[in-house]
């Protein structure tokens, strides 16, 4: 079972900025040129830190056409912040990425889940803007009971196909929503936990966090142990 959070203190401020009641506006400019009924409007990716037991999460959002209607694009964690970078780079190429408040319900049902109440992440709206083949896959590692943990081939079997074992593993690799899309479920078929873009240590304290939460062990803030948040 991961350790409790030894104080309060311990943990960091909920977000890097200020946050009240959701995202400030982030529609940008429409392009220059054109007629004006041809000209669209921009979406601006919003980004923001959130704190968690296993350090920094970077979160990117957008609105689907109003401020407050956002979705969550992508979830990662400090370490690989190049890597977060350039996956939003290359898939909003056309938009503009500002730091933003954080989504409230984005925040606290990150944290809820952390403290322990697993039907929080539902809340979440996604968008992983990924290939039909990709959404098919991540769908099914949503439906992974908490918990539980499923192969490669379980996955393949599950969208109704069995031979792309291979192709489902790629699809679980370039998952961009981590945590909230659990491909931390996803372990060989031998049992052993295979690779994680996040770390083994984050994938499997995933793991004991959500058996714990699975068998009702927690009460409260926990920690990886020997994470320095």
């Amino acid at each position: 079972m991961p350790a409790i959070l030894p104080t309060p203190s311990s943990t960091p401020a909920r977000n890097s900025s200020p946050r009240s009641g959701g995202p400030e506006s982030l529609i940008g400019p429409a392009p220059e040129g054109g007629p004006p009924s041809d000209r669209r409007e921009i979406p601006v990716i919003g980004t923001a830190e959130l704190p968690s037991p296993l350090g920094p999460l970077l979160v990117a959002f957008t609105p689907v056409g109003r401020p407050e209607a956002w979705h969550l694009v992508s979830l990662d964690f400090a370490p690989f912040a190049a890597r977060y970078s350039a996956l939003l780079g290359k898939r909003f190429a056309r938009s503009e990425t500002r730091p933003a408040l954080a989504p409230e319900l984005l925040a606290d049902a990150l944290e809820a889940w952390f403290a322990g109440f697993p039907e929080a992440l539902a809340e979440i709206p996604q968008n992983g803007g990924g290939t039909a083949f990709q959404e098919k896959t991540w769908r099914a590692l949503r439906e992974i009971p908490l918990g539980e943990t499923r192969a490669y081939r379980d996955i393949a079997a599950a969208i109704g196909a069995p031979t792309a074992i291979r192709a489902v593993a790629r699809a679980n690799a370039l998952n961009p929503i981590a945590i909230a899309t659990p491909c931390h479920r996803v372990i060989g078929a031998d049992g052993t936990l295979t690779g994680y873009a996040g770390g083994l240590s984050r994938k499997a304290w995933l793991l004991d966090h959500e058996r714990a939460m699975a068998n009702g062990e927690l009460s409260g803030p926990v920690a990886m142990p020997g994470s320095s948040q």
